[in-house]
């Protein structure tokens, strides 16, 4: 699930999972106080913007305002959202209008701050077992964890597990590892007798190849791809603006592509100077199939809803009053790069 953190300004949020828990502190927050603040850096990113967009499709009458910001003396790119029921200030870059009432799947408070329950199918507990002889006679329960042993003897030492309290071994020492036997006990003559955790769901079934089809190639857009060093795109920026001689160009991400996406535009943007832009931001339903791997099970087949973005740069002015427009950031955090460094990238 993903990591959360309240602050001073909101909702700290990573990218180490899921947005269900986001989406309930949010829906707590927004019935509290009436707005808050969800925040993500780097590859949180992709998970501000999704949870942001289906508590918007949720909740009436939602004002929306975005910031990007490159953090001072690092690589990293920061992105934060307010949501807020109260209206903010319209002339603030990044201002977006509540959406319309036709766009919306209207929940409760209630029903957002519910949390999924965990499926213990999937992730089964690991259950206590003991010995055939039983705790008195041998040794006691297997406990999940560290655990240490002493004995008679000389010796130090590291392992999994070790018995603790005196056994028949006559070796004195300590033993550090996953697991280890509590109580008085004897050497064991036989290995340890565990009962067998529950069958996992997803080993019956394999996921099939997407059948998605690769976005058609347009020039002028970039379609960025977190696994793609972004010195490539800002080669190709460069080159598109200084070499060819265009007015603008269009950076386009989804799902965990719009972390990457940020970090491209704001990097782009210090490396040409006078970027206007506009971001949009969207999203899009994927069909995903899942094939039985054991005989007697049907086909899977779920839907799966990805966050899109679009950032629009451009070196001729735009239009200001668009609700994701920003102006050009300070020269002086400019760093120009020309052609020839531009081509010297490979």
């Amino acid at each position: 699930m993903a990591v959360i953190m309240a602050s001073s300004e909101g909702i700290q949020v990573s990218g180490t999972g899921g947005i269900a828990n986001v989406v309930s502190r949010a829906a707590s927050a927004l019935e509290a106080s009436g707005q808050v603040s969800l925040t993500g850096i780097n590859s949180g990113i992709p998970n501000v913007v999704q949870a942001a967009e289906l508590i918007k499709h949720k909740i009436k009458g939602l004002h929306q305002v975005n910031t990007f910001e490159k953090m001072p003396g690092t690589t990293k790119t920061r992105v934060s959202i307010t949501l807020s029921l109260t209206p903010l200030d319209t002339t603030a870059t990044g201002y977006q209008p509540p959406l319309p009432e036709a766009q919306l799947q209207i929940a409760t408070y209630e029903e957002m701050k519910v949390r999924p329950q965990r499926d213990p199918t999937r992730f089964p507990q690991r259950e206590e077992s003991t010995t055939a002889g039983g705790p008195e006679e041998e040794g006691g329960r297997f406990i999940r964890g560290r655990g240490r042993g002493r004995g008679r003897g000389r010796g130090r030492g590291r392992g999994r597990g070790g018995d603790r309290g005196r056994g028949r071994s006559g070796d004195r020492g300590r033993g550090r590892g996953r697991g280890g036997h509590e109580g008085t006990s004897q050497e064991r003559s036989g290995p340890r007798e565990r009962i067998p955790r529950p069958p996992r769901t997803d080993n019956k079934y394999r996921k099939l190849r997407s059948t998605v089809p690769e976005p058609a190639i347009i020039l002028g857009e970039l379609h960025i791809s977190p696994r793609r060093p972004a010195k490539f795109y800002i080669r190709d920026a460069v080159l598109w603006f200084h070499k060819e001689g265009h007015k603008e160009i269009v950076l386009k991400g989804s799902g965990w592509a719009v972390g990457s996406t940020v970090e491209v535009a704001e990097d782009i943007k210090r490396a040409i100077k006078g970027l206007h832009q506009i971001t949009t931001y969207g999203k899009k339903t994927v069909t995903e199939e899942f094939e039985p791997m054991e005989f007697g099970l049907d086909k899977i087949t779920k839907e799966k809803m990805l966050s899109t973005l679009e950032i629009r740069l451009s070196i001729q002015p735009l239009d200001s009053k668009d609700p994701g427009y920003q102006a050009p950031i300070d020269p002086s955090l400019v760093k120009e790069m020309t052609v020839p460094e531009a081509e010297a990238i490979a």
